[in-house]
């Protein structure tokens, strides 16, 4: 069971694989089987999403092995690990968990990013706090407004997804006046992450 967790613990990874240039050519598939047919890879190699969801799932025995990858070089590793640590109300380096999420609140190349991020914040709740307030200075404005957002959002949590939505729209809208993210009431929204 330890080993499942650390297998989960590793699908964190960026699950991005290059495609082959469309120049090469691969010998040796039967015929009508494509690249990916014939790389024959392990079918975990694209599941980070569900080991993210499974190590949530398993709470405080996962831990060991995600407090590991707050560390790693790959960003969406650090990010998915952080997640999790949040949603599963990890205090144990608590301030890294808070500042990682925080950098996926400002404009960067993801999709979907912040509200994912602002639900692990907010799900952390007073605890995150502290660290918020630390972090409401940072450089990007998106970010600022965002932070500000997730800070009222615990102290005076929305009653309802209409007021979550008014106020997200009040303290950080984009330029077309919609909220950059509303995560008070969202769905799990790991499924919506993706690399712009």
């Amino acid at each position: 069971e330890d080993e499942m967790l650390l297998a989960a613990a590793k699908d964190l990874r960026d699950d991005v694989v290059p495609k082959p240039h469309k120049s090469l050519t691969f010998r040796g598939y039967q015929e009508g089987r494509g690249y990916w047919d014939g790389l024959r890879l392990p079918h975990d190699l694209h599941n980070a999403r569900q080991a993210a969801r499974m190590l949530i799932g398993e709470g405080p025995r996962a831990w060991p092995h995600v407090l590991k990858r707050l560390h790693a070089s790959d960003p969406q590793e650090r990010f998915l690990a952080a997640v999790i640590l949040a949603r599963t109300h990890c205090a144990e380096n608590l301030d890294l968990t808070v500042t990682v999420l925080v950098t996926h609140l400002k404009d960067n190349d993801w999709k979907g990013d912040a509200i994912i991020a602002g639900r692990a914040l907010h799900e952390l709740g007073e605890s995150a706090l502290p660290h918020l307030r630390r972090l409401r200075g940072i450089a990007d404005g998106q970010g600022r407004r965002l932070v500000r957002l997730a800070i009222e959002e615990i102290e005076e949590p929305s009653a309802n997804a209409s007021e979550a939505y008014e106020r997200a729209q009040r303290i950080a809208s984009s330029a077309e006046g919609k909220p950059l993210a509303v995560w008070r009431f969202a769905p799990d929204s790991l499924d919506g992450l993706v690399r712009r």
